[in-house]
């Protein structure tokens, strides 16, 4: 019974990493630039993390089914790179769920119960689940009281709470994973065509 709820929250997540993923290659493409798709990203996830709105959740997920639709109907895999691409996502994969004493894991709601969370963890998760219900930077502790803190992090975890419906700590365990990692793998890729002075290679 664990198991299947911590694997319905995680898919909830996954399913809010997905649209957010659609939405950065709708915005990369029709901004014909990744660094602008990720800039126009994730300043959608913080103006919602931080926004009062009501309708903040609808509208987001409306933007995440049209990055979704838009991603089906435009992206396009060749057969010649398609055994290439399989082996960088196997790579990627292998590099992200293969990490010794990780601070986070797709079931935090155990790890909670049995007290096998890191302090560090904790405070985030706090200061991204103050964020979300009252766009403050606080970690909540004796009222709600200002830190100076570096924050962007914990919004873009706060949004995606808001975007799944699920718990901050849950979030933590899964986008790091599944959303945050690839972006970073994919970000580092992206410098390394920028500097390739023969430009022979290809994101």
């Amino acid at each position: 019974a664990h198991d299947a709820i911590a694997f319905e929250q995680s898919a909830y997540i996954t399913l809010s990493c997905l649209q957010v993923a659609a939405v950065f290659y709708m915005f990369t493409r029709l901004c014909k630039s990744m660094a602008w798709g990720l800039v126009i990203t994730y300043g959608l996830m913080f103006l919602m993390a931080y926004s009062p709105f009501q309708w903040r959740e609808n509208i987001a997920l409306m933007v995440g089914y049209i990055g979704l639709f838009y991603t089906a109907y435009y992206l396009r895999v060749s057969r010649q790179n398609f055994s290439a691409i399989l082996m960088m996502a196997l790579i990627a994969s292998a590099t992200c769920l293969t990490i010794t004493y990780a601070y986070t894991s797709f079931d935090m709601t155990s790890r909670l119960y049995m007290g096998d969370v890191k302090q560090d963890t904790l405070f985030h998760a706090s200061m991204a689940a103050m964020i979300k219900n009252y766009g403050v930077i606080s970690t909540g502790l004796n009222g709600v009281v200002q830190t100076p803190y570096h924050a962007l992090s914990h919004a873009l975890m706060g949004s995606l709470s808001l975007l799944s419906h699920q718990s901050v700590i849950e979030v933590y365990g899964v986008a790091s994973y599944v959303f945050f990692a690839p972006v970073l793998i994919l970000t580092i890729t992206a410098v390394c065509v920028t500097l390739d002075s023969r430009r022979e290679l290809s994101i």
